[in-house]
């Protein structure tokens, strides 16, 4: 979600709760706010492989607004389809290293679910598309997932909606934490024809992927019904943090480069393991354009918080998935280790967290702050830790003008305080000038 990174809402290194705690967290999304599919899950540092690879998480959707889509995209089936995989060898190993004796797993596989379910099955009709919203809650392997001979179309990633739709895809490449809306039909029998959607072994030389079925697709034919073809749709307006950056006639305002797990150590990102909260990785001007220069990401899932980045060129591979101008806030592409992202430092200012999104190697130290203060080109800069810099965090303006009234006041304060020292030494001097000196008295007998 695009809101704030400070409490009470996405402060994920701030607000720690002890065994028993509780905390209302309060997200406020701006009234322009995109819809579209979303999650959450627990981000505890050094606890996220546990708590979210043992099942700690659920759908957001942020609802579209009444006329915002097409009549024909707003009247279809729509299905939200929670994958979640919980790796319980990796939960176990995290566990005993963490000291934990209290969790307890068997059988020792790799247990993948969708809705909670073992390869559930989903029943449509053969002549009517289905909206389905793929969030992928897994928590190590990627997904290659593979539709088959059903008509497949891609509608929004990570929650924002694409600008060529319907784009016609066969496979979908869903990163941990990714997300994917797609339209969908399939060809069915009056007994009803099973589609299985399987994740397929990867086509790249990066990370693996997971390869085995996950749920079916039973369609089933519909007699007398009317076959639609998809018409084209985009959405009429987008707020301003997703305002399009691509082209040379947009230029960054700042430009630094994010390496993944290059490096002496395979858990660095921009060459550091995680060093706390505030030590900061880069500063980022506010109301800015900015660019990162990503790499390392046919191996790693690259993750930021807050502010979704764009695609400014269409990666190797030819994959259709993946095209220039499209929105992520999750990225990987096992067909090229490198990517030139933008985004616009807009509405919020504050912490900005960057991680790998295969949870153990976050909890292992790739994942890093970033900060989003100051204006202007002076106010980027591209390598806090390695300049031992420090971070110079304006407020935002509200906190400004409190801070300029205090000034104020304080001068105020100052000023009154010399005047009255000065009354004083003057009234001291007055007193000395008005007594005159006695004259000695008569000697002792």
């Amino acid at each position: 979600l695009h809101v704030s990174p400070n409490a009470p809402a996405d402060d994920v290194f701030g607000t720690v709760l002890g065994p028993g705690d509780s905390f209302m967290y309060d997200y406020k999304l701006i009234a322009d706010h995109s819809p579209g599919t979303y999650w959450a899950h627990p981000h505890h540092h050094g606890s996220n492989v546990m708590q979210a690879g043992a099942g700690a998480a659920s759908v957001l959707l942020v609802q579209d607004p009444p006329g915002f889509l097409s009549a024909q995209l707003e009247t279809l089936p729509d299905h939200s389809l929670m994958l979640q995989n919980l790796p319980l060898p990796l939960l176990t190993a995290a566990a005993k290293a963490s000291g934990d004796q209290l969790f307890q797993s068997s059988p020792p596989e790799d247990l993948w679910l969708v809705n909670g379910a073992v390869q559930p099955v989903l029943t449509v009709s053969s002549t009517q598309w289905h909206r389905l919203r793929l969030v992928m809650a897994g928590v190590s392997d990627w997904l290659f997932l593979d539709f088959g001979s059903c008509e497949t179309a891609l509608l929004a990633k990570d929650g924002i909606y694409i600008d060529d739709f319907p784009r016609w895809i066969t496979r979908v490449s869903l990163p941990p934490g990714g997300r994917a809306d797609l339209v969908v039909r399939c060809p069915g029998s009056e007994e009803g024809t099973n589609h299985a959607i399987a994740s397929l072994a990867s086509p790249g030389n990066g990370v693996k992927s997971y390869v085995g079925p996950l749920f079916s697709i039973r369609s089933v034919e519909s007699q007398g019904s009317r076959k639609e073809d998809l018409a084209p749709w985009h959405p009429r307006s987008r707020p301003t943090y997703l305002q399009d950056l691509s082209g040379g006639l947009t230029s960054p305002d700042c430009s630094c480069k994010t390496p993944l797990g290059q490096g002496v150590h395979t858990r660095w990102i921009d060459g550091h393991l995680f060093e706390g909260a505030k030590k900061y990785l880069h500063q980022w001007p506010r109301d800015a354009v900015v660019q990162r220069e990503i790499s390392g990401i046919d191996k790693h899932s690259f993750h930021q918080h807050t502010w979704p980045f764009q695609l400014q060129n269409t990666p190797a591979g030819n994959d259709p998935y993946f095209k220039a101008g499209d929105w992520h806030d999750t990225y990987q592409n096992v067909l090229d280790s490198k990517a030139t992202v933008r985004f616009s430092t807009v509405d919020f200012a504050g912490p900005e967290v960057v991680h790998c999104h295969a949870l153990a190697h976050s909890d292992q130290g790739m994942i890093g702050a970033e900060i989003v203060a100051g204006r202007g080109r002076d106010a980027c800069h591209c390598d806090l830790l390695g300049e031992a810099r420090p971070v110079d965090f304006r407020a935002d303006e509200r906190s400004q003008s409190l801070l300029l009234v205090a000034g104020l006041l304080f001068m105020a304060m100052s000023l009154l305080l010399l005047g009255m020292l000065r009354q004083v030494v003057r009234s001291a001097r007055s007193l000395s000038d008005a007594y005159s000196t006695l004259p000695d008295g008569p000697e002792s007998a």
